[in-house]
């Protein structure tokens, strides 16, 4: 499992890793902690470069393509899609002359997920609300859940709602 501090250390590494191909998926895998179907599907799209294949078409990963494994999760955690990172990979194969492009790309997507965030932050505090709102009918036995739709479409009788409730419960079992 990744976290910041992996990521900061993935980052700051610095020093030169071997390309000495030494791992296996399934030993990259428990290494990185990543699922070796993930490494495969990233490796498939092009998210590690300088992977190597043995002579049984084996993926053989290095201390190098575990490094790119970090950096490519990191990434992704952030949601950033397949695509943009993609679009980073290749940049950072071009060099330091695309640090600028590197940069505007990680600064659309920090705002994007600022405005996710944002959204998230909205919708849990309607959470809250309607958490506490429920539990104070549940504490003063209010029997009339304002909340609720249904209370303010046309009057039905209780027993039109009953009818729903139990016609929608069975459906949902089936």
């Amino acid at each position: 499992m990744f976290d910041l501090t992996d990521c900061i250390k993935s980052i700051s590494m610095n020093k030169n890793l071997s390309d000495e191909p030494a791992y296996t998926v399934k030993e990259a895998s428990e290494k990185v902690g990543i699922s070796a179907h993930t490494l495969r599907y990233y490796d498939k799209m092009k998210l590690f470069p300088l992977v190597k294949r043995n002579a049984a078409n084996v993926r053989l990963f290095s201390e190098a393509d575990l490094e790119w494994i970090r950096i490519v999760e990191c990434l992704r955690r952030t949601d950033m899609p397949i695509h943009e990172v993609q679009n980073y990979v290749c940049l950072c194969l071009e060099g330091n002359s695309t640090i600028d492009e590197r940069v505007e790309i990680i600064k659309k997507h920090e705002a994007l997920l600022r405005q996710q965030i944002e959204q998230m932050q909205y919708n849990l505090q309607l959470l809250q609300f309607k958490i506490n709102y429920y539990l104070k009918i549940q504490k003063d036995r209010q029997e009339e859940d304002l909340l609720n739709p249904i209370c303010h479409t046309q009057k039905k009788t209780k027993k039109q709602k009953t009818a729903f409730s139990i016609s929608f419960i069975s459906s949902q079992i089936e």
